[in-house]
């Protein structure tokens, strides 16, 4: 069970390199605007800060396995709307536009509806000494055929077309749900059911969200790792939606950007692979301390590649961005192993809601700044934010935690 779900999640993240690529071109072969990519850009983030809670009472309230092969199907669903809409629809109408986008949030909001089932199933599969290491190896096997896809797509999308890609990510999906259908649930899972019910507890269905905000409010750890994750996305968020302007800026096309993108995930894939082999403790402020302080190097150095017009240099460094998102793996972990397990899908949901709740407005901000300033301006900003919340997160005890 736990590899045939970890399988149809590997697979179904090839298809997400592949539409990412596929939307913007869509998007930007419309309009030719910076504000439309921009807000292209944040539907993921909508997805989340909208479904967020959804997701989590669907986790804990609901047959997991069957919950990730119903968000597959939906996704296949929306993935032929699309394909309707790309075929038949006259694209520059603004009706159409809209329809892609909310195609576009279902096919995201799938995935944001089944990550806590699959999150959740993890912990319980998984023995808690070895879930770092399991979610690392997940990390660099979904960032590697991610990569794939968005490299791939990125070089021939506008040979082959939209309807062509988004047939491709089709396929994937199917494939993915065949892979993820008739699993049943967990052994745990079931007792903590029937217990409830022997109990005679007759609560609502919504009755575990203040639960679980009770239990992210007074754990010190929970509360001051989402706050801290929902502030510094800002910047984050700022910075991964630069890179199709970044490849604009060098003239790179389509190719370039999928090349950037491509150069986030391999950072990330790397150094989730370097979390695989080392079976040790971590100081977990230690980590986020060193992500930021990289992140700060990092775009330093991307200001001056910005500057220069060096489309070689903004991928090398876009790489090591990247792998500073596996230094938050072993935090992810910690929350993970210590949520109350009767209500975990739904402090997954609520901490997701809050951590990306203004992502949306920061890539459509993104999307009107650089039609108004330079990505090198932008880049010296975020040098400030990144350099700051290093030093900060070293000054928190309770981050101070071990895993």
């Amino acid at each position: 069970m736990k590899l045939r779900i970890s399988l149809a999640k590997i697979m179904a993240q090839c298809g997400v390199g592949i539409r990412y690529v596929t939307f913007i071109y869509l998007v930007y072969q419309v309009w030719h605007s910076p504000l439309a990519v921009g807000a292209a850009l944040g539907v993921p983030s909508l997805a989340q800060g909208v479904l967020g809670p959804l997701a989590g009472l669907l986790a804990d309230k609901f047959h997991r396995p069957r919950v990730i092969a119903l968000m597959y199907a939906l996704q296949c669903t929306a993935l032929l709307g699309t394909m309707a809409v790309t075929y038949f629809g006259h694209a520059s109408t603004l009706f159409v536009t809209l329809l892609t986008y909310f195609l576009f949030f279902l096919i995201n909001g799938s995935d944001i509806l089944m990550n806590p089932s699959f999150n959740t199933l993890m912990t319980e599969l998984v023995e808690p000494n070895e879930l770092v290491r399991w979610q690392a190896w997940l990390n660099s096997w979904g960032q590697g055929v991610w990569l794939g896809g968005l490299i791939i797509t990125g070089f021939f999308i506008e040979r082959v077309g939209a309807t062509v890609a988004l047939t491709i990510i089709l396929l994937i999906t199917v494939a993915a749900f065949l892979c993820s259908a008739s699993l049943p649930e967990t052994e745990r899972r079931l007792v903590i059911c029937n217990t409830a019910v022997q109990d005679g507890k007759k609560l609502s269905l919504f009755a575990g969200f203040p639960q679980a905000w009770s239990a992210i409010k007074n754990d010190k750890f929970l509360w001051t790792f989402m706050w801290v994750v929902a502030l510094t996305n800002i910047p984050h968020n700022v910075l991964l939606s630069l890179p199709f302007f970044l490849s604009t800026d060098v003239h790179a096309g389509y190719a370039g950007f999928s090349i950037i993108e491509a150069a986030l995930a391999v950072g990330t894939m790397l150094a989730s692979l370097w979390f695989t082999r080392r079976n040790q403790t971590y100081r977990i402020n230690h980590l986020l301390s060193s992500a930021f302080f990289i992140q700060c190097l990092a775009t330093v150095c991307l200001f001056v590649a910005a500057t220069y017009h060096s489309i070689a240099l903004v991928t090398v460094l876009m790489a090591v961005y990247g792998a500073t998102d596996s230094l938050f793996g072993p935090a992810y972990s910690f929350m993970s192993v210590t949520s109350p397990v009767e209500v975990r899908g739904q402090v997954f949901g609520l901490f997701n809601m809050v951590a990306v709740i203004l992502n949306p407005l920061m890539s459509i901000l993104t999307g009107w700044l650089v039609s108004v300033a330079t990505t090198s301006v932008i880049l010296l900003s975020l040098v400030v934010a990144f350099g700051i919340t290093a030093v900060t997160l070293l000054r928190l005890p309770s981050l101070a935690r071990q895993i």
